[in-house]
């Protein structure tokens, strides 16, 4: 069973990220996407640093413990290159590759997304 500290954290990462995507999707049709995404960018690594990297399997269940692993690799996998695209983005002064990072970043987010749903639904099935 997924230990409440678990549920708690990846549902909070989760509730940010889609907050994140809301200001990603606004800003691809922006001239000058970096200012609001850049502004809450630090709130999602400080949730993400805090909550995410910190979890163990020591409170789960056998049975998902396997699972649990490799979708949590996953998540931390693809923080930090979001947050490697993130710095590109600052650098990027082109409009065309500004738009190819932020089509980049919002896939991440995507999947970063996708990967805590699914983590909470298999923990929460056993």
């Amino acid at each position: 069973m997924l230990s409440m500290l678990h549920k708690k954290a990846y549902q909070e990462f989760m509730t940010l990220l889609n907050q994140w995507q809301k200001i990603c999707t606004v800003s691809q049709s922006t001239v000058e996407p970096t200012s609001e995404m850049t502004k809450q960018f630090p709130q999602l690594q400080q949730c993400f640093k805090q909550e995410i990297t910190t979890l163990t399997d020591e409170e789960l269940n056998m049975k998902v413990i396997s699972s649990w692993r490799s979708l949590h690799t996953e998540i931390k996998r693809e923080f930090r290159l979001l947050s490697t695209d993130m710095l590109f983005l600052a650098s990027s002064r082109q409009t065309s590759t500004r738009d190819k990072r932020l089509k980049i970043i919002c896939d991440r987010n995507t999947k970063l997304i996708v990967y805590c749903q699914k983590i909470l639904e298999t923990l929460t099935n056993y």
